[in-house]
């Protein structure tokens, strides 16, 4: 094993770019957010910004009942093996998984994250399987009690001045991403349709008003232009309201059905499909994998209103089966004083 150096453009895995390896600045501080122990080890100082090392401890007895639960083993641990809601369920209830975004203050300047990654150390897996040689090594390097599960996670961030500061004082502020939660799935057909449903989290009744469902096709301009692939140019946007309203962040409308793949050409052959990729651009052309929230100011009333797309498909959409995507937040931020 090399010697262990953190860089600032790097991961666990290496790292590219001139950067030096960032000095290491000793921090050892144990903290509790979100139902979980946390350590911070250590942060690296590097010509480019700061780089910190979070490392996430969890109970075994924990790792082992979500398995039980899902009863995962080695051979129905995929994604192909659940549906959608459940993933998103299972990512809501991973104890190993917790989506967040980490802010430093450091000399009373606010530094911001700009990218991170993490490894997971598990003491839990299958007989005759191991954990990532990486996590084995961050866990050895930092001497983590491996009786329990670790995800260790390493963010950068850049000096605010654009140059190297010596860091007098340090803080940090613990916010979490919000996670999803499916909710109900429904049909509309047509202009005045309207559909009531529950907030999962609050109980809350709201209703959904149709303002216009469309057919629509993406002009031949924006299917890439390939000489050799199709791609499907099809879809269907529904307009529509909620009474009360909640926030975009916290709800969107999508298709339940998933985008037509990319077809060779008639009269043409390539071994090397796009695959599930270029299918994920088709979608990003309308509005993203959850589909567009725009909102639309009506100039009759000034009614709010906003727009779902349904996935691309060959053929005209003519009925879509939609599903609501809650995200919240159930952890409050933290601020922890580092040094």
């Amino acid at each position: 094993m090399s010697a262990w150096k953190v860089y600032y453009d790097g991961n666990f895995w290496g790292h590219h770019g001139r950067d030096h390896a960032g000095r290491e600045i000793r921090i050892d501080k144990w903290f509790m957010w979100a139902d979980r122990q946390w350590w911070i080890p250590a942060a690296y100082s590097s010509g480019k910004g700061l780089v910190m090392d979070f490392c996430m401890r969890i109970e075994a007895e924990q790792i082992q009942a979500f398995i039980k639960r899902w009863n995962l083993s080695a051979e129905n641990d995929s994604c192909e093996c659940f549906t959608k809601d459940q993933q998103m369920e299972m990512e809501r209830e991973n104890p190993l998984n917790l989506d967040f975004t980490p802010q430093l203050e450091a000399n009373g300047k606010k530094l911001r994250m700009k990218h991170g990654c993490a490894i997971c150390y598990n003491p839990c897996l299958p007989e005759g399987t191991r954990n990532e040689r990486e996590a084995e090594r961050a866990a050895d390097h930092y001497h983590l009690d491996t009786a329990y599960g670790w995800v260790i996670y390493r963010y950068a961030f850049p000096w605010k001045s654009g140059r190297r500061s010596e860091i007098s004082s340090l803080s940090l502020t613990m916010i979490q991403r919000p996670a999803a939660l499916p909710g109900a799935r429904f049909s509309a057909k047509r202009e005045g349709d309207k559909v009531s449903f529950t907030h999962p989290v609050s109980g809350e009744e709201y209703v959904l008003t149709v303002l216009e469902i469309r057919q629509q096709t993406l002009p031949l301009s924006n299917t890439f232009g390939s000489e050799r692939w199709e791609y499907p140019s099809h879809f269907c946007t529904m307009r529509y309201t909620l009474c009360p309203e909640i926030p975009e962040s916290e709800l969107s409308i999508i298709d339940s059905a998933e985008c037509d793949q990319p077809r060779p050409k008639e009269g043409t052959h390539d071994e090397c499909q796009p695959g599930a990729s270029s299918g994920a651009t088709a979608v990003g052309m309308i509005g993203g994998a959850d589909g567009p929230t725009t909102i639309i100011i009506s100039a009759k009333n000034e009614e709010k209103s906003r727009i779902a797309s349904s996935a691309l498909h060959y053929a005209p959409v003519t009925e879509v089966e939609w599903r609501m995507i809650f995200r919240e937040k159930p952890y409050d931020e933290t601020s922890v004083k580092l040094f």
